[in-house]
């Protein structure tokens, strides 16, 4: 099989030695998914959610002036400036390899200059597989006609008027992954492109990745032979487990929120009868998860993944790492594209407290990676593909088995997971045996959200206890999982996200 052309090529240039693989983390070997993110900016939504925020909330400010003003205390500038600027300090989550390019964030308004209907709806159903419904027809109108903001602003709903950017982001990001050749870049990515070097492609990332995807008895045989080609080898099965986010941001008041999902409901109600009753009382509960005054963070989040296969690895070793062509070659090839996965919408509260004396930016960066986090494990329930693999970290004789995933990872009681026995197939690639079922056991889920377990006076006495928060499983750090088989040695097994209750 010309897939093999790549690790030829590298017996030939690499050599793993002794120390590099003697320090090598020893874990089960399972297939860990790389990730690009980047923000979409509109600084024309941007100024309406600042009118939106800077209108005032009472319980918010009378919590400030209790507050010794230390030193970055507040957040300086417009409260969605500090979101956006804390979007790049937020890492990425552990369970994926950073594949950030240098593009963080793109400019909507300009981007999206010029793009039709017809464009917008065609992006909007690749992104979707959904053609628009009658009932998204009526929300658009509504959108439009709703230009005195719920909250009594005079500059109208700013989430309500900012539904052109919404409806416009899927075809703005294609626009961009065009423009600015994304698809070839996070290949180039993978294979350590270097315009000025006389040899422009290289093996370190794939080689990195394969390594830390091997297992122990592989990593000890290529000691043995004193080269990583079949470790990078592991590395070309990750490529086509690449992904990228595009996320907007929004930083709005919870009780603007509020009014306004309730008088989206209430017009649903007078359009739709009896069901629209059902959207009021799902409006009303949607309310009183975001309690009285303060902000909170709003992330719609745009899932895609690179396009790759045993084809595309063998079209590019033959015309660009063979021939050592440029980036320009690889991209004139033609041959790399991402496709639209899905979409999903999260939020997260701006956590004030009276007692709290960290820098409201901090807060701003410990909401944005909450949100982004709870986006990523609802895109997880939805696309399989996108499902991350979990070792198991321990196992007890009962059949309790435990992971290093919890809250962060959307982890909920009775969520159903699969135990994956790692295997491999004729060509040497990774593959997995269900051997189980195990479900999340209530109150022994892991707290693992941004900063909670060293700040909990971050957090209300109510927030500490609605989070079920188990004092065994912060000490342990993993959560615990219910229907293993008695006796059963599940060390070197893996388990992954199949269905949520």
């Amino acid at each position: 099989m010309k897939r093999n052309i790549f690790c030829l090529a590298l017996m030939s240039v690499l050599a793993v030695t002794a120390v590099q693989l003697a320090q090598a983390q020893e874990e089960p070997k399972f297939m860990r998914s790389s990730l690009y993110t980047f923000l979409i900016k509109s600084d024309a939504q941007n100024a309406k959610l600042d009118v939106e925020t800077t209108s005032g909330n009472v319980g918010t400010e009378l919590i400030k002036s209790f507050v010794k003003k230390d030193k970055d205390t507040e957040a300086t500038g417009p409260r969605s400036q500090v979101a956006m600027e804390q979007f790049t300090n937020v890492p990425i989550p552990n369970q994926f390899n950073d594949h950030n390019l240098g593009v963080r964030v793109i400019d909507f308004d300009v981007l999206s200059q010029g793009i039709s209907e017809d464009e917008a709806n065609e992006a909007k159903q690749a992104l979707t597989g959904k053609k628009e419904s009658k009932g998204g027809k009526f929300f658009k109108g509504l959108g439009k006609s709703m230009l005195q903001d719920v909250t009594g602003s005079e500059t109208g709903s700013a989430l309500i008027n900012i539904d052109t950017v919404s409806n416009l982001i899927p075809a703005t990001v294609q626009r961009f992954f065009k423009q600015d050749n994304t698809a070839a870049n996070l290949v180039a990515k993978w294979f350590d492109y270097n315009a000025s070097a006389d040899n422009k492609w290289g093996f370190g990332t794939i080689t990195d990745r394969g390594l830390y995807n091997a297992s122990a008895e592989e990593k000890a045989l290529a000691l043995k032979t004193g080269t990583d080609a079949m470790l990078a080898g592991k590395g070309f099965d990750l490529i086509n487990k690449t992904f990228v986010l595009a996320i907007n941001l929004k930083y709005r008041t919870n009780k603007a929120i509020m009014a306004e999902a309730q008088a989206m409901a209430d017009a649903v109600g007078s359009q739709f009868g009896g069901i629209g009753m059902l959207a009021t009382q799902a409006a009303g509960m949607a309310a009183g998860a975001i309690v009285g005054d303060g902000y909170s963070i709003q992330a719609d989040t745009y899932l895609y993944q690179l396009v790759w296969d045993d084809n595309i690895a063998n079209l590019i070793a033959e015309n660009i790492v063979d021939k050592n062509a440029s980036l320009e070659d690889l991209i004139n090839l033609g041959i790399c594209k991402l496709k639209p996965l899905g979409k999903e919408k999260s939020s997260a509260r701006v956590r004030q407290s009276i007692t709290n004396k960290r820098p409201e930016s901090e807060l701003v960066r410990i909401a944005v990676t909450e949100a982004v986090d709870q986006a990523i494990a609802k895109l997880q329930a939805k696309v399989e593909d996108f499902r991350t693999i979990t070792p198991i970290s321990k196992c007890d004789a009962d059949g309790t088995i435990y992971a290093k995933i919890g809250t962060k990872e959307g982890c909920k009681k009775n969520d159903e997971y699969e135990i994956l026995e790692p295997n491999e197939d004729e060509q040497g690639r990774l593959t997995y045996k269900k051997v189980g079922t195990v479900k999340v056991i209530d109150k022994k889920i892991w707290e693992n959200r941004t900063d909670i377990l060293n700040n909990l006076s971050d957090y209300s006495e109510e927030d500490i206890k609605a989070d079920k928060i188990d004092k065994d499983a912060v000490a342990l750090g993993a959560t615990a999982f219910k229907g293993g088989k008695k006796g059963q040695d599940y060390t070197g097994y893996l388990i992954r996200l199949t269905k949520k209750k």
